[in-house]
């Protein structure tokens, strides 16, 4: 950069026949210009897709979800559900393992709570900002929205967990 700076003070300097002070303060303020627009270019340009790791809400059914990484791929597990008698039930793995791909993490192992457990889907997680969609498919798709716990909740759900 500072050879390239060098080299248009310069030729300023030798075309015009100004003092290389005036050449440098044109050169800087050039400078300047340039990092305002490439600055402009990278505020415009669409922010990399949130992580989905950390804790979320299901909308359908307010259960609280933990999504986190592990050996690279990703698990979203239903945790803290209940029976209709209240008795604590059994966490749910619904991501089982999907992979990075792009912007997306898509899996075929994915489940679903309300099916039977033998089934399986192909499935696709995409973050924007606070809400995560998840959609699975076999032979007919659904999907949902999740959205991002708010930290209080996320630091008591993880509490309880860990009791």
């Amino acid at each position: 950069m500072y050879v390239k700076k060098m080299f248009f003070v310069t030729a300023i300097t030798m075309s015009l026949g100004v003092s290389a002070a005036y050449a440098q303060e044109q050169a800087t303020e050039t400078e300047q210009v340039a990092n305002e627009a490439i600055e402009a270019v990278e505020m415009a340009a669409p922010a990399k897709a949130a992580s989905p790791e950390g804790m979320w809400v299901r909308r359908k059914k307010g259960q609280d979800i933990r999504v986190e990484f592990r050996d690279g791929l990703m698990y979203c597990t239903i945790i803290n559900r209940k029976k209709k008698s209240g008795k604590p039930k059994k966490d749910f793995e619904m991501c089982h393992g999907m992979k990075a791909e792009g912007d997306a993490w898509k899996g075929k192992k994915m489940k679903h709570p309300e099916m039977p457990k033998f089934m399986t889907f192909k499935g696709t997680v995409t973050v924007e900002g606070d809400v995560l969609k998840i959609k699975g498919c076999a032979g007919i798709c659904d999907s949902e929205k999740w959205d991002r716990a708010k930290p209080a909740v996320a630091a008591k759900t993880e509490e309880m967990k860990s009791e």
